[in-house]
């Protein structure tokens, strides 16, 4: 079974814990990760999230909220965890 998401990773993790905040506050559903090892530009900590938040992040970031990177992330089966960048 293929298990996708959208995968959130910051420079730093007070920018991490401004889009927690700010994803607790509009109730969205997320969860806060270790990063995982195919993404090397990241703080440590990483969110992931449903692809079909995909709009939702794009307009934070247009908001000026610090979202240094998105991607999409993609657990698999036979090919293991499967990491691609998203340019937003």
């Amino acid at each position: 079974m293929e298990e996708k998401y959208l995968l959130l990773t910051f420079t730093t993790v007070s920018h991490t814990m401004q889009i927690e905040k700010e994803l607790k506050t509009l109730e969205k559903k997320f969860k806060t990760i270790p990063t995982p090892r195919e993404v090397s530009r990241s703080c440590g900590l990483a969110i992931l999230l449903d692809p079909i938040e995909l709009d939702f992040i794009k307009n934070l970031k247009k908001e000026g909220k610090t979202i240094d990177y998105v991607w999409t992330f993609e657990k698999t089966e036979d090919r293991g965890n499967v990491v691609t960048q998203v340019d937003i």
